[in-house]
């Protein structure tokens, strides 16, 4: 009911061995955190959970057609034997962040144990398990901090659905979503919308076809459309005739440089448009009112016929923007002002700063 181990840093450095404990032991000098993923709503083995780890095999709830065992956290010795096993592995491998998934249709699992506790109790499952998820998380939480981890979990769960209000007092979306690691205009779509409510959030650094895809296209265009707080490198770390180092490199190196800006004021300079939608212009700004300086972001969607972008900027004073790419200079006096792609599918960087 756990699984994956991996590591997060602002900063990219080389293992010096292959072993877990030496790896933590070197993350703590250097700044690398270690993050472990769990699964505790769900079990695949409880049979053997009760053997070896004194699991009650009455908490696996298995319903007729569904392949998913649900573990019921809203019953308290439960809850108490599932943190604990939970605590134990974080506490004594010292893992500085918790991570959870969850592979259940929840809303289906609660109808289901309402119905098994009698007439007139619709949500009463519900109230009782997302209590218990929230009570969970605390512990969790108390747990890290004890030895030094973090004071807040990833919220990655369920593809994105516990990005709630009190889901996110306690945690945040490393991955704000699953099908956020498929097409650009998607990833677009929702930074326009979502990111004006959870600002610290990340995303994947591919285009693929498929949630799952390993291969993808990594250019760019999607380089800049994938930047935000958190930076999520979807690449395999082994040698691979496909694997782009140089491109890997690039975006490291940029996101690097502009990343001070993605939790300052944020401002959506289009509308918003679908995440099939690649017929016209995104763009958005992060701005830094105390340095007067910040970045934007204009994208020519793979679609879009036009050549010009007119956009009215935000009312923080003039501004002059600096091409990134080119370095050319352009000034908005008056709050508008016109920017001109050479193609479709095409992302430009600039350096906003009050003149």
């Amino acid at each position: 009911w756990w699984g994956t181990v991996g590591t997060w840093t602002l900063d990219p450095v080389k293992w010096p061995g292959n072993s877990f404990r030496e790896s933590t032991d070197f993350s703590r000098e250097n700044g690398m955190k270690t993050l472990m993923w769990f699964e505790p709503e769900r079990v695949t083995d409880p049979e053997n959970l009760a053997k070896n780890f004194g699991y009650n095999t009455k908490w696996a709830i298995c319903r007729e057609g569904v392949k998913a065992i649900s573990n019921n956290i809203g019953d308290p010795e439960c809850f108490e034997w599932t943190v604990g096993q939970i605590c134990k592995v974080l506490r004594e491998n010292r893992v500085e962040m918790y991570r959870e998934d969850n592979n259940c249709k929840s809303a289906e699992l609660w109808a289901y144990l309402d119905a098994c506790e009698g007439e007139n109790r619709l949500g009463i499952t519900e109230s009782k398990l997302i209590d218990a998820h929230y009570r969970m998380w605390d512990r969790i939480i108390e747990c890290t901090l004890s030895y030094g981890g973090c004071g807040f979990v990833d919220s990655c769960a369920a593809g994105g659905g516990r990005n709630d209000l009190e889901s996110m007092r306690r945690g945040v979306p490393l991955l704000r979503s699953d099908a956020d690691r498929t097409s650009t205009a998607l990833r677009l779509s929702m930074t326009s919308s979502f990111n004006k409510w959870i600002p610290f959030c990340g995303a994947c650094t591919k285009e693929t076809v498929n949630q799952l895809d390993t291969a993808g296209l990594n250019d760019a265009y999607i380089w800049r459309a994938s930047y935000l707080a958190a930076l999520n490198l979807y690449s395999k770390f082994v040698y691979a005739e496909e694997r782009e180092f140089d491109s890997l490199r690039w975006g490291i190196n940029e996101w690097k440089e502009i990343n001070k800006y993605f939790l300052k004021d944020f401002y959506v300079l289009t509308p918003w448009h679908h995440r099939e939608d690649k017929s016209g212009f995104t763009s958005f700004m992060y701005f830094d009112n105390e340095t007067g300086k910040g970045i934007l972001f204009a994208f020519r969607q793979e679609e879009c016929p036009e050549p010009l972008l007119t956009l009215t900027l935000p009312k923080v004073g003039n501004l002059s923007l600096t091409d990134k790419d080119t370095g050319e200079k352009l000034s908005a006096y008056n709050g508008k002002i016109t920017l001109s792609f050479e193609s479709p599918r095409c992302a430009k960087l600039y350096f906003v700063e009050v003149i």
